[in-house]
C-alpha cells in the first residue's frame, strides 16, 4: 500500500487498536488491526461497501470469505494455521 494515506477511523480497547485507511492513489480501503501488547498484528483489504462492518468487527471479518489480508502476522493459533507470518 501506498503512502499517501487517509485515516478515515481509529478506536481502541484493550489494547487492540484498529486504524481503517483509505489511499487517494489507489482507491485502496485497508483496515490495520494492532495488539499494543504484543504488537503482533495485520492489515486486510477491504471493499469500500464491507468497511464499516470490517471495522466494527475485524476479528469477524478477517475468517469471511470477502477478507483478504495484505500484511499478515501470526494472530494467535488460527493464524498460524492459517499460514500467516509475523511483519514487524
Amino acid at each position: 500500500m501506498d503512502t499517501n494515506l487517509v485515516e478515515l477511523a481509529e478506536r481502541s480497547n484493550d489494547g487492540i487498536a484498529v486504524r481503517l485507511l483509505w489511499s487517494r492513489e489507489t482507491g485502496e480501503v485497508v483496515l490495520e488491526v494492532i495488539d499494543d501488547r504484543t504488537g503482533a498484528g495485520f492489515e486486510l483489504e477491504v471493499p469500500g461497501e464491507r468497511a464499516l462492518d470490517a471495522f466494527r468487527h475485524p476479528f469477524v471479518y478477517v475468517s469471511s470469505p470477502g477478507g483478504r489480508v495484505v500484511a499478515p502476522d501470526v494472530a494467535g493459533a488460527t493464524g498460524a494455521a492459517a499460514g500467516f507470518r509475523r511483519t514487524a
